[in-house]
């Protein structure tokens, strides 16, 4: 089946350390257990107090009683941070979910949540997560919010691998780090790096793109700075048009033709540069209260072919394509039941109707179709009874739509289908300036 739910048991220790089994050591509740045993009000744990940008902590809650019929809020704040209620998100807070309403008294749940690199914001600009201590906080219906203190240990390493992009042929791959730099497998070329060239980013990159022929890529800062290799053409930039996001750019993905990019931020908006067309965007389209991760082009012969984004944690893939109409959400399995992962990834399929696979924190995979024919599933790290040593932080496929390859947040590569396994980021790319382009 295409890719499967955790226990609530499992935990993915350290962004690039091994895969450990913790318990849940972290509770703060506001409401007595009645005779039942079920509690009254709303209640929070978490399976660690202390993690690192990147890292995933099982959070387990309980709606109070109230919430029948009403949606809840889980948000991660900091520490000063306002208190979420359903429906607002406060600046200085991210907003992990909203839990739909529920037919029953009161409602359990579990999530593994992914310590961000960014807290979203109300009409302000992200905050970088740093060291220190922040909060996780549960509302519902006017009932005292449930909360519990998180750690935060540290920021993203420079080191991290956030992002891949294939070759037009598929026999290569360039892998990226938070810190800019890139790695080039198969036959990928290398272009330039941003530390090759004795840069720091302003923010950490987060989203990769490939030019159409090989010959370039840009990368793409949680702050919308776009900085382009090789054949790869400026074409804009949200700090270079004054621009500040409502919440921290997640992702980028280049039209067919390569002469322009979209730019995907957590609040589900859409940036269009160069002969990118906007076609629409999450944000305001009743999906506000979820952040989104990824973004992919469909493909197709002409930039207007469009865009697939993924939320989160809400499970939901949309497509944009067309004269700015209304998105169509993509169906996929039902996902009732077990431990919600967090969303890293999306790939499209090159398929009669859109259809995108979307890949998990812990390596599951999912397939998403808006009709016939569905995306095949090639497999997933859950299926084959495998554990990523590090998170899984990005995916791309291969060019016929019948393979893919999943990218953990270590620089470990994981190929499936007919995508081939070319190297991972163990090994070390030489830095050299040729052939290299940065505005």
């Amino acid at each position: 089946m295409p890719g499967t739910r955790r226990s609530a048991g499992t935990l993915l220790v350290g962004v690039l350390g091994i895969a450990a089994a913790v318990g849940a050591v972290g509770a703060v509740g506001t409401g007595a257990a009645p005779a039942g045993g079920q509690p009254v009000g709303n209640t929070l744990s978490v399976s660690s107090t202390a993690a690192a940008v990147g890292q995933v902590v099982v959070v387990s809650g309980h709606d109070a009683a109230s919430c029948r019929g009403r949606s809840s809020m889980l948000a991660f704040l900091t520490a000063s941070g306002t208190t979420p209620v359903p429906g607002f998100v406060p600046p200085g807070a991210y907003p992990v979910l909203e839990l739909f309403p529920t037919e029953v008294a009161g409602a359990s749940w579990t999530y593994d949540f992914a310590v961000p690199a960014y807290l979203a914001a109300s009409r302000q600009s992200g905050e970088a997560v740093g060291p220190g201590t922040y909060t996780l906080a549960n509302s519902c219906d006017g009932a005292p919010a449930a909360s519990v203190a998180l750690t935060v240990t540290a920021a993203y390493p420079s080191g991290r691998f956030v992002a891949m992009a294939p070759t037009p042929d598929g026999r290569g791959y360039w892998l990226a780090q938070a810190g800019g730099g890139v790695h080039a497998y198969g036959d990928a070329a290398y272009h330039g790096s941003l530390p090759g060239m004795g840069i720091d980013p302003v923010a950490p990159i987060v989203g990769m793109a490939a030019t159409p022929d090989g010959g370039g890529y840009w990368l793409v800062g949680a702050d919308g700075g776009v900085y382009a290799f090789g054949d790869a053409r400026y074409l804009g930039s949200l700090p270079g048009m004054g621009v500040t996001p409502a919440g921290p750019v997640v992702g980028m993905a280049a039209t067919p033709g390569g002469r322009g990019y979209w730019l995907l931020g957590a609040d589900g908006g859409v940036f269009a540069f160069g002969d990118a067309p906007f076609l629409g965007e999450a944000a305001g389209q009743g999906f506000a209260d979820e952040p989104f991760s990824a973004i992919a082009a469909m493909p197709g012969p002409t930039p207007s072919a469009g865009y697939v984004v993924t939320s989160e944690y809400e499970d939901t893939v949309l497509a944009f394509a067309g004269s700015r109409a209304l998105p169509t959400v993509l169906n996929g399995p039902s996902m009732a039941g077990g431990t919600v992962a967090p969303f890293v990834g999306v790939a499209p399929a090159a398929t009669g109707t859109p259809g995108a696979w979307a890949a998990e924190v812990d390596g599951g995979v999912f397939t998403y179709a808006a009709g016939e024919p569905a995306p095949g599933f090639y497999g997933s790290l859950p299926s084959v009874h495998v554990t990523p040593a590090a998170p899984i932080a990005a995916m791309a496929a291969t060019a016929g739509g019948h393979g893919y390859w999943l990218l953990g947040a270590d620089g470990g590569v994981f190929a499936f289908g007919d995508a081939p396994f070319l190297g991972s980021g163990t090994a070390t790319v030489p830095e050299r300036a040729s052939r290299t382009l940065l505005v």
